[in-house]
């Protein structure tokens, strides 16, 4: 049995015009599902980094949290000097130990927040990580002594806290001006702490997180 010969003008395949179509079009589908998944990269990136800038944050003033604490604890606030409205750095006499159930005064100890050496204060990012004029949280033990002692607790902190500019003008609303990427706010035994680290999104975007919290001395 002869099978049925194909009918006249019944094609047997696609035309070189339908494959360049269907070629292009395949290509425009695979372009946007890579734009896609660029894009979900970038997005997923961008919010590891805010979370990782948010994480530094919190460690570095629960650091900064736990040297007060032991301060407030052994009452080394004893020749505390009050705080400036804004002050970028907190200075006390810590305390040696007890004799006889009398505190004996120690040494000077300071935190304080510090240019990063590697970026100086001039407008430019000197160590090419994107950001510029950061700073660093410095921790200083035994100061003015010989045995005196630097520690960095925290590094990428911002020149200005978050939202603020070098303008003299209170830009993040929070009844400060120009303050700095640390800064210690005093209200009479209460002392209030806020700190700013930043980092580079994918994008080349400034990531910027904060964290605050407050300790209460001694009367």
């Amino acid at each position: 049995m002869r099978r049925p010969s194909m009918q006249r003008g019944q094609r047997a395949g696609f035309t070189i015009v339908e494959l360049l179509v269907s070629m292009s079009l395949v290509s425009v589908m695979a372009g946007l599902a890579m734009m896609i998944q660029s894009t979900g990269n970038n997005a997923l990136k961008s919010s590891t980094q805010q979370t990782e800038a948010e994480s530094r944050a919190r460690r570095g003033l629960d650091r900064v949290a736990r040297e007060l604490q032991r301060a407030v604890v052994m009452n080394m606030f004893t020749n505390f000097t009050p705080l400036a409205p804004d002050s970028p750095s907190l200075t006390y006499l810590s305390a040696a130990g007890l004799v006889n159930g009398v505190l004996v005064p120690g040494s000077i100890t300071s935190i304080a927040w510090e240019s990063d050496p590697r970026d100086p204060d001039n407008g430019v990012d000197d160590d090419g990580d994107g950001l510029v004029d950061e700073g660093v949280v410095a921790l200083w033990k035994n100061v003015g002594e010989g045995d005196q002692v630097r520690v960095v607790i925290c590094t990428d902190v911002t020149e200005f806290f978050a939202g603020e500019l070098n303008n003299g003008a209170d830009d993040n609303g929070n009844g400060l001006m120009d303050e700095a990427g640390l800064h210690f706010v005093q209200d009479g035994n209460l002392i209030t702490m806020r700190l700013s680290v930043e980092d580079v999104a994918s994008d080349g975007t400034r990531v910027s997180r904060t964290a605050e919290t407050s300790i209460r001395m001694r009367n």
